[in-house]
């Protein structure tokens, strides 16, 4: 699991993926495909299993403490690009968050 982590985390950094802050770049378009049609945070839901998994394996408080942190950070991390991708795309936005969950499908 810690080197599962340990890959994707160098992937979003190699890739450019992952940024601090919330942002749209020039020509961005809104993506709906893929694991985007099932989840609007698919990567966030990516590292919270990862954390649960990380959890079965390694039950300790210290663990669970991690698995609520990264749950907690994607979440509000989600509700920031959120805000966001409603400024810049407005009504397509609000019809696909109605559409598809936020993490959870039928669920959150």
């Amino acid at each position: 699991m810690l080197a599962a982590a340990g890959l994707l985390a160098w992937a979003l950094l190699v890739f450019r993926s992952w940024r601090l802050l919330a942002r749209i770049e020039k020509g961005h378009q809104l993506c709906t495909t893929g694991p985007f049609r099932l989840v609007r945070h698919p990567i966030y839901l990516a590292f919270t299993l990862l954390a649960l998994g990380t959890l079965l394996w390694v039950p300790t408080v210290l663990v669970l403490v991690g698995v609520v942190l990264v749950a907690l950070t994607g979440d509000l991390r989600a509700r920031a690009e959120e805000r966001l991708l409603c400024d810049v795309f407005g009504d397509e936005y609000r019809v696909y968050q109605r559409r598809v969950a936020r993490a959870l499908p039928g669920v959150y």
